[in-house]
């Protein structure tokens, strides 16, 4: 069994996915943004930008962790469909 920080995380990378890619609230979707790079790089276009915060408190926020997540998972998994990213995040992320 998993614990419930393990399915917290897996739930809000699936809404994430989600809202990015799919059927997903709009309103999420327009929390987080795309970082662009000048330069050719692994996995450029595909990880999100993280906000920036004053304060340490907000790190804990859902923006900036679900970002944190979405970043460290390996750019195909990302890129691939519904079932094999729920596959991947259940079975091989943590």
């Amino acid at each position: 069994m998993k614990t419930l920080e393990h399915r917290r995380i897996c739930n809000s990378l699936l809404l994430l996915y989600k809202s990015l890619f799919c059927e997903g609230p709009r309103y999420i979707r327009d929390f987080f943004g795309f970082k662009d790079s000048t330069y050719n790089l692994r996995g450029s276009g595909v990880n999100l930008s993280m906000p920036r915060f004053n304060l340490n408190w907000m790190k804990n926020s859902f923006t900036y962790q679900v970002a944190k997540f979405w970043n460290s998972i390996a750019p195909d998994l990302r890129k691939g469909n519904l079932s094999k990213f729920v596959k991947s995040i259940k079975n091989k992320l943590f």
